[in-house]
């Protein structure tokens, strides 16, 4: 993987279920030019996602079936260009959702299988340029559900 760090005019980098971890994703930092990333299934964590947000020109980013947390979610919240966001099957809370709810570029965002609940799905309702929201799997409960409103 730290090979792959010297490919600085990389664009788009599909890595699906390559066992890279949180070791791995620190060797992606230097690839300034990446737009499109995945990373799905690759276990990456709260210490891999922090890494990760140096990647400020990504515009897709997918970390589905990873092990991003609160904190983890805080951390990409750097990643401003942000359009497609796919954390599914991860361990974000209301706090991450809150966290989350700063990437105002947002038009995708994949939430399937968290516990942001109630609380998390009213705060990512502050997220205006969404197109396509997944929450299967949340707890959101009626309550979480009102706040969507379209």
């Amino acid at each position: 993987v730290k090979h792959l760090a010297n490919l600085v005019n990389l664009t788009t980098l599909d890595l699906m279920e390559s066992r890279i971890g949180d070791e791995g994703a620190k060797h992606f930092a230097n690839l300034v030019n990446l737009t499109e990333l995945n990373l799905y299934g690759n276990e990456i964590g709260d210490e891999g996602a922090k890494h990760l947000a140096n990647l400020v020109n990504l515009t897709t980013l997918d970390l589905g079936m990873s092990k991003i947390g609160d904190e983890g979610a805080k951390y990409l919240t750097n990643l401003v260009n942000l359009t497609t966001l796919d954390l599914a099957w991860n361990q974000i809370g209301a706090e991450g959702a809150k966290q989350l709810a700063n990437l105002v570029n947002l038009t995708t965002l994949d939430l399937e299988s968290n516990q942001i609940g109630a609380e998390g799905a009213k705060q990512l309702a502050n997220l205006v340029n969404l197109t396509t929201l997944g929450l299967e799997l949340n707890g959101i409960g009626a309550e979480g559900a009102s706040t969507l409103q379209i």
